[in-house]
Order: structure tokens, then C-alpha cells, then sequence
């Protein structure tokens, strides 16, 4: 065995995919039988994990032995001899129950492949033994695109192994499992989007980027369900051999005719609201079609009802659909369509007579196309008639095979928007037949058909999808463009702005950006009919799809559900796409039907925003990533802030709370690390806004006129930031309605990637000011208020700047009065005295001529140190002599570092002083003297202001009757001190 088959295994792989079906059946113990088992990878986990005597099967010797030497048992087959390996099968096991067998990558090489499953099915019989087949797909889309251009690339292994002599697809697969008395009970097969078929690289036709690429990966995701499976990893159970076809014969075409489908929804009492529709196929001039009645189990006795109104038509088929008829009616019905065109008419609908007759026309006209029987002077759009917002889908007829084959109609499609986006998908495919404005049949009275308007829906359907556009196309558009141009010119000429430019040349200035933009904007539609309220727009990666699932969760929970969600896969990785689009059909249709998916390849975290706003159909535009939650009311506040303040942004209040990852590095659990907190305000503040932000994204809504109207778009260039940007100058020219109603969480992730980590601060900084450098080049626009708020904050900085200075000069007075001290007479003959006392007591004082105050509060401690000292109090009496021989104050005694509450304590403190209160005769015969009253301040004199009371302290300590009592002061701090000392 060559060894490009020894595989080693691994839980991510089609080897850990067949261990894992086994794994989920109840299998017991005994033997586990593995046909063509080469080198055994799954060996060591079946009898590991699984506790089974593995035994391996295959023709090879050298994987024989290389598992002979792991220590499995082995034995050497031909599966060419059924019988003899039948033997050798029961020989080896003996009387042990076999439970399990598996065939891997060996059914392909077989050409009697038939026989071995049947081999298989005998001795699974004996046992009820579960078998795992894994066959490659050779359906895979790698090979259906390549093969389209000739290409049939045989190499030495892989999809298309150059041993290979059988193939298999999931039907082939099916029929010949089920004539061999298999029946399926699990699937896990194993997906690859790029295989090893993906080659050559450049080949357009595998680059989904290309029109006809991207084209033909849609047609084949449409028409084919297994195009990503690589390997078919299958599980089986015994059951009754049924006989089944092997061999294909050539199909023929079905009849040509009409086939209506008719959908009675809800319970009996519907039936009469279905009866017009049935009456009126009932009277058609023409009853040579089928009619395919599909109604719900809960219906009843409809059945009679039904086919006694259609007596009189060709053919009449009841489909009862036994759960609740509006789950994918329409497929059922088509199912059941057995003529090569099917017609669907909604129940209510009233035909004319003439209806089926004028599509039986069209029809046989030309059996290949759609047919389509319009009503009136229409003029016709080349890429869809749904274009135009009045097409009752009752006037198409499509083809059959179109809506199975192709897959145009699978899963939960539903009259309405999915019905009309089939319709058009088909006239896009097969062509479009119509009867001519003069044609023998028309359909009067259009208003009576159902129309169900959804313009929108299919344009931004086939806008996201590469189109084969008919012949005659080109031209069309070629016309409209001129056609555009000229409508340009009318309007440019026309200049109605002019005049008021030349009256206020800074409105130029300011208007000119968005004129330039509004070139290039296409001519929009008056009709805002069908458009939702809200458009939520989410950008994804890909990586967070467990909070991406959280943020769907909330909008499920929605009490207003006008909105529709837009999710942009920003990554060229077809895998990472499709792993989204499954996470968002895992949520109700009510939700998933909301949402539609793009994929965005720009680089730019602004690229996936800009294509997002670009397929919104909403009347305001709002961004939430993958990462945010809303609550319930979310979608409702904006919608009363809308109706308050129509054109303007909405903006909600936004929390924020910590949240951490928790376990697995796929980032699929997540936890709140604190509670909520209101960070930014509740009110928007276009001032502030100016130098940064203080809107999260997700709080702000943007109308679609901002977009469409002004032309603004979100700066691509911009790694940050970039939703501060547009936010500001939509802001600008909008204005904003706030309300302070809490609608969604912000999360501050502490321990995942996000923008704050993953962009250095640097970078942040970098495009902040590039903002303000670009915003700073034009006018800026401020809304009402904006003056006086401009004008406070100028007042506040300029009180700051005093403020400011006067601390400065405060500062440089203390440390001039520190000196002062310090280079007094005081201070200077006591220093001797101090020396002596630390000498005594063992330590060196620290004096503060040796230190250099860094600060005013520094300078402050030494000066409160100073007046506090023995020194100090001694040579009190020196001071008042020198006051009293120079007069004057001395600056020594004017400060005192005192504030707040401080300042209140020590003026208390002072005027109840033994000093203070002793020396007040002298006070009040001084005050006699001079011929006054004032004898000092006293208790009740007590200030509650910190700074009156600051300044009553320095007035006190600056008095004659303070100095005059230093002799008292000193003596009670010497007895103080002394009698701690003698109590220690």
C-alpha cells in the first residue's frame, strides 16, 4: 500500500467524524469489524474509547503489519472473492458479536462495490451490527465547476484518486445502500470548501470573487446541498432490501401544462375564505391544468368540499400537509405539480375566466421559459418584472423543473417576498415569455388579483448575486445611463442654489463636500413603500460566533420588529461565510427571515459598514456588532424617537459592563465581569463631540438621507474612529433626538480581542487628531445652544488659568516666607540651643535649612514646624521688641497653613487660648486708648468660612497681646513636656 494513504488520526477529520457516529450509538461490547482498513487510524480510539476488539481487514500487507505491530488483530482479504472474505469474516470473529463495521475510502475502488454491501448486510444480520461508509463526493462543487471548462484532473489521491473506479454522489450513495438492506440512522460528513480539487488557483470559474465564478457557486449552492461535502460519512442499520433503480435512464419532459397551486392556510373556516379563488379556477374558459390544493390536517372535511368546487377541471390533488399548512407550503405543492409549469395563486385571488387560457398560450408558445401574462400597457424590465411594485404573482408561470433542480424553491419559502425572488431568479435562468399588450387574453381588472409589493426585497436579492442579464440588456442600460445624464445636466443648469451661495459664501464652503458626493448618487425611487423602520447593520469576522448568536438572541426578543438586520461577513473565507449563514438558520424563520448576508473582501474596518448601508432598506440606519446586546425595547425607542424627531440621528443611553471569555478559545461563552455602568451621557453634546466621542456605535441611529441624500459614507481609511467621524458630521447637519432611555450594553471585554487591544494607543491618538485636523479645514456646523455652552467652557478654563497662577504665587510667597524663617534672628541664636537638646536626647534634629521644600505643601510642613518648636516660643520676646522698634508687622508671623476645616479648628483653638483670653484687659485698655471699642474677636466671633477663618487666626498670631503672652505659652509647653517625660 502506497503511503500516501497512511494517515495518522485526528477528532477534526473524516476519520474523527466515523469515531463520533459510532460514539453516538448504543453499540454494547464485542468486535468492531473495519473493511479495507489500511494502515488502521481509527484503531487505538475504537478500542480506547470505545472498549471494542478491533480487527482489520484488507489486501495490503504492509498496513497489515503496521498494525499487527500496535498490537491489532489483522487478517488479509480480496474483496474481488465476496465469499471467501464472507468466510474469512465469520472464521475470524468466531462466536463474539460483531456491533459495528466500517468501510473507509475502499467502496470507490471496488467495481463489485455492490456485492461487498451486501456481503456486509448477511453477517450484519446475524448481529444488528451498525456500518459507517465513507465514500468521497464526486458532486463536490470543486469538480462540477471544473468540469464545466473541460477539466478532469485525475491525481494520486483525493476526490479523484487515480484508483478510483467507482463514484459516488449522496443519491448513488442511497440507492445502493438501500437495495443492499441498508438503512441510513446518522450522517457526519466531512466538509471541505476548498478541496484538493481547487486547482488551478487562477481558474476563474473556482474564484467566487468573478461575475461568472460567483454566478455559478450561487447556481450550484442553489440546485445542490451537498456541494461542500468532500467525504460522506455515514451510518447504517440493517433493514429489508428494497429493489432500486442503479442505473439512470434518460428522463423525459413533463407534459406541457399548467399546474396552480393553491395554499388554504389556517383552520376549516379559512376553506371560505379560499372559496373565490377555487370558484374562480373552477369557471375558466380553459380547465385543461392540474390544481394542487394544499390545506392543513386541521382542516377537516375540506377535501370534499375542494373537489366538488373542481369538478369540472382536468385534474385535481389534494396535498395535506400534517403540520401547520403555512410551514413551506409551496414546496409541498410543487412537489406534487406533475405538468412542465407551475402557476401559484394566493387564496382570495379572483381570476378571469380567460386566465388559464391566456397562460396555456404562453406556455405552448415556448415550453422552456416563463411564462408571463401581464395586464395593461406595462413596459417590460429586462433583469425582473418584480422591479415594478405592482406584479401579482398569479400572472407567472414557471417552470418545473427550474423550481426542483435548480433548488429555486426549497425550505420555508412562503408566498410574498421568497415567492416573488423565485419568480425573478427563474426569468433570470430560463428567459421570460410573455404575451404581447396586444395579445388575445388579458387580465382585467388587476385590482382584483392579490399584489403583494416588495420591490425592494428582490432588488436587493439580486443585487447581492452575480446575474446572466438577457440579450438586449446591454443596450437598455445604455440608454437609461444617457437617459440619467441628461436628467443631470437639466438639473446642474438649473443651479436653484446659486444665489443663496453668493449671499453667504461660507454656506458654499460648507455645502460643497455633500454637492460632490451628490453627483454620483443614483436617481432614487419616490416609493418608500415596504421599507422597514429600522435597518441594523452588523460587521462579523467570523471569530466571535458565540456573542454574534447573543446579539441575534436580542433582537429575537424584540417588542417592535419593523426592522430588518443586514449582517456583513467581512472575510474572503467562503468557510467563515457559510459558518455564519448556518448560525443565523439555526434562530425561528421570524428571525432568520430578517436577515440577509453579504460578504465583504475590502480591507478596512469601515469597507463591511459602507456595503452594509449600501443593501439597507430601512428608514434609519443603525450598526451593532457582533459583539453588542440590546435589550427588548431597543428597536422601540428609536421608533418613538423617530416619530418625534423625524430626519434627525436617534440616540438612545448606552451601558457598559466588563465581560470576560470564558473556557474555549473560540470565544463561544462569555461572562459579565461587573455591573452596569453609565459612562457616557444621556444627552448628545455637539461641542464635546467635537474633540471625541461619547456616542457607542450601537446607540446611535443615522436616517437613510444621510447616506442617500447628503452622500456621506464611513472613511475607509480609518483603522479607529470611524464611527465618531461620520457620527459628527451627520450630527452636524441632521441634529440629533436623545432620549435617556437605556436600550443596549456596551461590552468592555477584559481578557479578548477588540479594538482597544488590538489597536495600539498610539494608533487611536493617531486618528483622533487626523479627525480633528480634517474637521478643522472645513466650516463647522452647532446647533442651537452651542454659543453659551462655548462660551462657559472658555469662562471656566480662563477662571482655571487664574486659579492657576494664583497657586503659582502662592506657592513662591511660601517658599519666600520659609527663608524668611529661617534667616531670622529667631531661628538663627537658637540653634545652638536646639543642637543641645538632640544631643540629649540621643538624635540629630533635623533642621530645616538642610532641606529643599519641592513643593508648597513641603514648605508649609517646615514653616508649621518652626512655629511649633521650643526655639520658636523662646525667642518670642526678641520678636516683640524688634516689632515694636521697627513697627511695623513682621512678615514672619503672616502665614498660616491652614484650609477647610482646619482653618475653622484653629481659630477656635485660638480665641479660647489661656493667651488670648489672659492678655484682653490689655486689649480693652489699648483699644480705650486709641479711642475704640474693638478688644479682638471671641468665641461667638467664630467664622464658618474656612478663609475668614484663616485670616482671623493670622490676625491673632500677628497681635501684641499673642507676643506678650509667649512667656506663658512657653512655660505651659515646657511643663508639658516635662511631665511627659517624667511620665514615660
Amino acid at each position: 500500500m502506497a503511503v500516501v494513504y497512511k494517515h495518522s488520526y485526528e477528532d477534526v477529520s473524516v476519520y474523527g467524524n466515523v469515531v463520533a457516529l459510532l460514539q453516538s450509538a448504543d453499540l454494547g461490547q464485542g468486535v468492531h469489524v473495519d473493511i479495507g482498513c489500511g494502515y488502521g487510524a481509527i484503531a487505538e480510539p475504537i478500542a480506547e474509547r470505545l472498549k471494542l476488539d478491533y480487527v482489520g481487514f484488507d489486501m495490503a500487507d504492509d498496513g497489515l503489519a503496521n498494525l499487527r505491530a500496535r498490537g491489532f488483530a489483522t487478517e488479509q482479504i480480496d474483496l474481488l472473492r465476496v465469499d471467501e472474505v464472507e468466510q474469512t469474516i465469520r472464521r475470524v470473529v468466531g462466536d463474539r458479536p460483531i456491533v459495528s463495521m466500517t468501510i473507509i475510502d475502499t467502496l470507490e475502488h471496488l467495481i463489485n462495490g455492490q456485492d461487498v454491501l451486501a456481503m456486509l448486510r448477511r453477517i450484519a444480520g446475524d448481529h444488528g451490527s451498525l456500518l459507517v461508509i465513507s465514500v468521497p463526493n464526486v458532486n463536490h462543487k470543486d469538480i462540477a465547476l471544473k468540469s464545466l471548462a473541460g477539466r478532469w484532473d485525475i491525481t494520486e489521491s483525493g476526490l479523484l484518486d487515480h484508483t478510483h473506479v467507482d463514484f459516488y454522489n449522496s443519491e448513488r450513495l442511497a440507492l445502493r445502500t438501500t437495495a443492499s438492506g441498508w438503512e441510513q440512522v446518522g450522517e457526519q460528513d466531512w466538509l471541505l470548501e476548498i478541496s484538493d480539487q481547487h486547482f488551478p488557483p487562477d481558474l476563474p470559474l473556482l474564484d467566487v470573487g468573478s461575475p461568472m465564478g460567483g454566478l455559478l457557486r450561487d447556481l450550484v449552492a442553489q440546485a445542490n446541498p451537498d456541494l461542500l461535502v468532500n467525504q460522506f460519512v455515514r451510518a447504517f442499520r440493517p433493514a429489508k432490501p428494497k429493489a432500486s433503480p442503479l442505473i439512470v435512464e434518460a428522463l423525459p419532459s413533463l407534459e406541457t401544462g399548467l399546474s396552480v397551486v393553491v395554499v388554504v392556510p389556517g383552520d376549516e373556516g379559512a376553506l371560505d375564505d379560499a372559496l373565490p379563488t377555487l370558484v374562480s379556477l373552477a369557471r375558466q374558459s380553459n380547465t385543461a391544468f392540474q390544481a394542487v390544493v394544499v390545506v392543513g390536517s386541521h382542516v377537516g372535511q375540506a377535501e370534499a368540499r375542494i373537489r366538488g368546487v373542481l369538478s369540472g377541471i382536468a385534474q385535481v390533488d389534494i396535498v395535506v400537509r400534517p403540520t401547520e399548512v403555512d410551514t413551506a407550503p409551496l414546496p409541498a405543492g410543487v412537489t406534487q405539480a406533475s405538468r412542465s409549469h407551475v402557476a401559484f395563486v394566493p387564496h382570495g385571488t379572483v381570476l378571469p375566466e380567460s386566465w388559464a387560457a391566456g397562460l396555456l398560450s404562453v406556455i405552448v408558445a415556448n415550453p422552456l421559459r416563463v411564462g408571463w401574462l401581464h395586464h395593461g400597457e406595462v413596459r417590460v424590465g429586462r433583469l425582473s418584472p418584480f422591479l415594478r411594485a405592482d406584479q401579482p404573482v398569479a400572472e407567472f408561470a414557471v417552470p418545473r423543473r427550474a423550481l426542483s433542480d435548480l433548488g429555486l424553491m426549497t425550505g420555508a419559502a412562503a408566498a410574498g417576498a421568497e415567492l416573488q425572488v423565485a419568480i425573478s431568479r427563474a426569468i433570470l435562468i430560463c428567459g421570460l415569455e410573455q404575451a404581447g399588450a396586444g395579445g388575445s387574453v388579458l387580465l382585467a381588472a388587476p385590482q382584483s388579483l392579490s399584489v403583494d409589493p416588495v420591490p425592494d426585497t428582490v432588488l436587493s436579492y439580486l443585487n447581492s448575486r452575480p446575474l446572466v442579464v438577457p440579450p438586449g440588456t446591454a443596450a437598455a442600460i445604455e440608454r437609461s445611463l444617457q437617459e440619467l445624464a441628461a436628467v443631470e445636466e437639466a438639473l446642474r443648469q438649473t443651479r436653484p442654489y446659486e444665489r443663496l451661495f453668493a449671499l453667504a459664501p461660507q454656506l458654499r464652503e460648507l455645502a460643497g463636500p455633500y454637492l460632490e458626493a451628490l453627483k454620483d448618487r443614483p436617481v432614487l425611487a419616490d416609493d418608500e413603500t415596504g421599507r422597514p423602520f429600522l435597518s441594523i447593520v452588523t460587521r462579523t469576522q467570523g471569530t466571535r460566533l458565540g456573542t454574534l448568536s447573543e446579539m441575534l438572541l436580542s433582537l429575537a426578543g424584540q417588542s417592535c420588529t419593523d426592522f430588518e438586520s443586514v449582517i456583513v461577513v467581512h472575510s474572503s473565507d467562503a468557510a467563515v461565510f457559510a459558518q455564519v449563514a448556518e448560525l443565523v438558520n439555526e434562530f425561528p424563520h421570524s428571525l432568520a427571515s430578517r436577515v440577509r448576508l453579504h460578504q465583504c473582501t475590502r480591507p478596512g474596518r469601515a469597507a463591511p459598514l459602507n456595503d452594509g448601508v449600501a443593501l439597507a432598506r430601512g428608514h434609519y440606519v443603525t450598526v451593532l456588532d457582533d459583539d453588542d446586546f440590546v435589550f427588548g425595547h431597543y428597536v422601540e425607542t428609536f421608533r418613538e424617537l423617530g416619530n418625534a424627531g423625524a430626519g434627525k440621528l436617534l440616540r438612545a443611553a448606552c451601558a457598559r459592563q466588563q465581560f470576560e471569555h470564558v473556557g474555549a478559545a473560540d470565544a463561544s461563552r462569555s461572562r459579565a465581569g461587573s455591573w452596569f455602568e453609565l459612562e457616557w451621557p444621556a444627552t448628545y453634546d455637539a461641542v464635546a463631540h467635537l474633540g471625541g466621542n461619547y456616542t457607542p456605535f450601537m446607540s446611535i441611529a443615522f436616517p437613510r438621507a444621510v447616506f442617500d441624500q447628503l452622500g456621506l459614507r464611513f472613511d475607509e481609511t480609518l483603522s479607529t474612529v470611524e464611527d465618531w467621524e461620520l457620527t459628527s458630521r451627520a450630527a452636524a447637519l441632521c441634529g440629533v433626538e436623545a432620549s435617556a432611555e437605556v436600550t443596549s450594553v456596551y461590552r468592555w471585554w477584559t481578557n479578548a480581542k477588540s479594538s482597544l487591544f488590538e489597536h495600539a494607543a498610539s494608533e487611536w491618538s493617531a486618528n483622533r487628531q487626523r479627525v480633528i485636523d480634517e474637521g478643522s479645514r472645513r466650516p463647522v456646523l452647532l446647533p442651537s445652544g452651542a454659543r453659551g455652552a462655548i462660551v462657559a467652557m472658555t469662562e471656566r478654563r480662563d477662571a482655571l488659568e487664574r486659579e492657576v497662577l494664583g497657586f503659582y504665587e502662592h506657592d513662591r510667597e511660601i517658599r519666600s516666607r520659609l527663608q524668611g524663617y529661617l534667616q531670622s534672628t529667631s531661628w538663627r541664636v537658637t540653634r545652638p540651643l536646639r543642637r543641645s537638646i538632640a544631643a540629649l536626647r540621643g538624635r540629630r534634629e533635623i533642621d530645616p535649612a538642610e532641606v529643599t521644600p519641592t513643593s508648597m505643601g513641603e514648605a508649609l510642613h517646615w514653616i508649621q514646624q518652626i512655629q511649633n518648636s521650643t526655639s520658636w516660643e523662646i525667642t518670642a520676646p526678641i520678636r516683640l521688641v524688634g516689632r515694636l522698634v521697627r513697627v511695623a508687622p513682621s512678615p514672619l508671623d503672616n502665614v498660616v497653613a491652614l484650609e477647610g476645616a482646619a482653618a475653622i479648628t484653629a481659630a477656635r483653638l485660638h480665641v479660647d487660648s489661656t493667651s488670648w483670653r489672659l492678655t484682653r484687659p490689655f486689649r480693652v485698655v489699648t483699644a480705650a486708648l486709641r479711642g475704640q471699642r474693638d478688644t479682638g474677636p471671641t468665641i461667638e466671633d467664630l467664622p464658618t468660612d474656612p478663609e475668614a477663618a484663616r485670616r482671623m487666626v493670622q490676625d491673632i498670631r500677628k497681635s501684641v497681646s499673642w507676643k506678650i503672652a509667649a512667656p506663658l505659652r512657653l512655660a505651659g509647653r515646657l511643663a508639658g513636656r516635662y511631665g511627659r517625660e517624667r511620665n514615660q
